[in-house]
């Protein structure tokens, strides 16, 4: 199985006309398909009467690697529930959420508004409902909302309740042909004063340089964010299989991208 997503890796920027053939199979390869699963995510320190463990419903083998819990997603996790940390009143939006894990987080954290995406397939997005059912408290469950965005859409059908204090992007930026697509939707819909999270692995570090090409998107024209890094942080290797400096692939990055102060 390893092998077959490190071929799927491996031929993924020679395919980048279309959103979906950038996660075709190599032709005639036919991998066995994972059954769903659950992941646990253990919490450092939650508050009093906060779920110290999250049961995260993952998909089966999907071409959109939703069927991961990433690394990314786990260690940005980990910096929004920092001990006496609060995102109380803050609107959050996820893109390519997956299992949805941080905005999870930011929502038991206090987020006042939390729209999470994924792409508009119903094994998505119900897997995301399910996540947030599982892991929210009734209380707070009418502040989360889970849609379908595809990415170079119109990003206006995402602002219906207003613009986002906090964008995420997890483990997006490998999606070389979707740069200028995920930098778009982020442009139009961060808040005066908000912050874009990208965090992200170089799983195929010959590509490394093509990953990082959207933080210098990000600082041009159009869209002249300002960038800088947050944190590094070393995860569990995830493909051990993969070819490539494991010490790159198990090493999460995250930089944050803030936009024009005055912005109307």
């Amino acid at each position: 199985m390893e092998e077959g997503i490190k071929n799927v890796k491996e031929d993924v920027d020679d395919v980048e006309d279309a959103f979906h053939s950038m996660f075709q199979e190599p032709s005639g390869y036919h991998r066995p398909r994972a059954p769903p699963s659950i992941a646990l995510h253990h919490r450092s320190a939650p508050e009093t009467g906060e779920p110290s463990i999250l049961r995260l419903h993952l998909v089966g083998h999907h071409s959109l690697w939703a069927h991961h819990l990433w690394n990314a997603s786990v260690a940005l996790a980990h910096y929004f529930d920092r001990p006496g940390v609060s995102y109380e009143g803050k609107s959050v939006l996820e893109l390519g959420a997956g299992a949805g894990l941080p905005s999870l987080i930011l929502t038991l954290r206090g987020a006042e508004r939390v729209l999470i995406t994924d792409y508009p397939e119903s094994v998505l997005l119900d897997t995301l409902r399910e996540n947030v059912h599982e892991n929210i408290p009734s209380e707070r469950i009418n502040c989360v909302k889970v849609m379908g965005f595809l990415w170079g859409s119109n990003p206006h059908t995402l602002l219906h309740d207003g613009s986002f204090d906090l964008i995420l992007l997890s483990d997006l930026v490998f999606n070389h042909s979707q740069h200028e697509a995920l930098l778009r939707v982020c442009h139009a819909c961060l808040a005066p004063g908000g912050v874009v999270y990208v965090a992200f692995s170089h799983h195929r570090p010959h590509y490394q340089h093509k990953d990082r090409e959207i933080l210098t998107l990000a600082a041009s024209a159009p869209f002249f964010f300002r960038v800088e890094q947050l944190f590094e942080e070393k995860m569990p290797e995830m493909f051990p299989e993969d070819p490539g400096d494991v010490e790159i692939r198990r090493t999460v990055y995250c930089f944050t991208l803030r936009g024009d102060e005055c912005k109307g």
